[in-house]
């Protein structure tokens, strides 16, 4: 029965993280907010990347898990949470450096 749960947890984790990860896409073209701090997050809701055209919102009970970060030339990370999942949201520049 655990591994059942498990299961159908880790595959409603990967549908979230997909569904905010096209909202972000889609939401990707929209204008920059005036309210954005340092980190990207403009309010307790929304996040846009620093560095990349890219726009994130998400409805309770997610929220950040830890203050968003930016490598200057390198990536945006933004880790959400909610009660039963945590989500890590990365956003690349393109290199040839092989991981």
């Amino acid at each position: 029965m655990k591994s059942r749960i498990r299961t159908n947890m880790a595959a409603t984790i990967r549908v979230a993280t997909a569904a905010l990860l096209l909202t972000g896409v889609l939401l990707g073209s929209a204008a920059p907010a005036s309210a954005q701090d340092s980190s990207g997050l403009v309010d307790d809701n929304e996040y846009e990347s620093p560095q990349f055209d890219f726009t994130l919102t998400w409805d309770d009970p997610w929220e950040p898990a830890e203050t968003p970060t930016t490598k200057a030339g390198k990536y945006d990370l933004i880790v959400l949470q909610s009660d039963t999942a945590l989500i890590d949201a990365m956003l690349l520049f393109p290199t040839d450096d092989r991981q």
